[in-house]
């Protein structure tokens, strides 16, 4: 189950199988409760999780709900990849079956393998796009920037985003 959820979750888009293989190996199985945390806002961030059974809140620091999580999605990858402390908590809904691959570990096959480090790093800048043009395309829809151009919005984005950029 582990390999398909790999072979099929963005981040991973574009490996190879055997690239896919040698960060397989290396994302070890564990379980958590009910009600525990995954890791909490303000955490190091010290791997990526690959969810496998059960569900996960991810929520503000603040303790107000962004999103659930579930089979075959990918976590954390963004603080890790910014080398920032996680900026969401992440509890479980219910009991849970993950691997998570240490930045350790992750570290040691980009060096090895630097191919895999540039095809993560080209598809995390991907979802950073699409995720800029998800919220371009929703301000869009809001009577005040209704009607603003495309290059605006990006801009107001761009501001936007400015203290979560390295």
């Amino acid at each position: 189950m582990k390999d398909q959820f790999l072979e099929f979750a963005p981040l991973f888009t574009g490996l190879s199988e055997e690239e896919r293989a040698a960060l397989s190996e290396h994302f070890m199985p564990a379980q958590l409760s009910a009600g525990s945390a995954l890791f909490k806002a303000g955490d190091p961030s010290d791997g990526v999780y690959l969810l496998g059974k059960g569900f996960v809140r991810l929520f503000t620091g603040g303790g107000h709900n962004i999103a659930t999580s579930g089979p075959g999605s990918v976590l954390g990858e963004d603080s890790l990849f910014r080398s920032l402390p996680y900026d969401v908590g992440a509890n479980a809904v219910a009991d849970l079956e993950y691997w998570k691959l240490p930045d350790a570990r992750l570290r040691e096959i980009i060096m090895r393998q630097p191919a895999i480090g540039l095809k993560l790093s080209q598809n995390f800048g991907s979802l950073i796009a699409q995720m800029q043009d998800y919220l371009v395309q929703q301000l869009a829809r809001t009577p005040e920037m209704n009607g603003l151009p495309r290059d605006t919005l990006q801009a107001v984005i761009y501001d936007a985003l400015l203290p979560f950029r390295l």
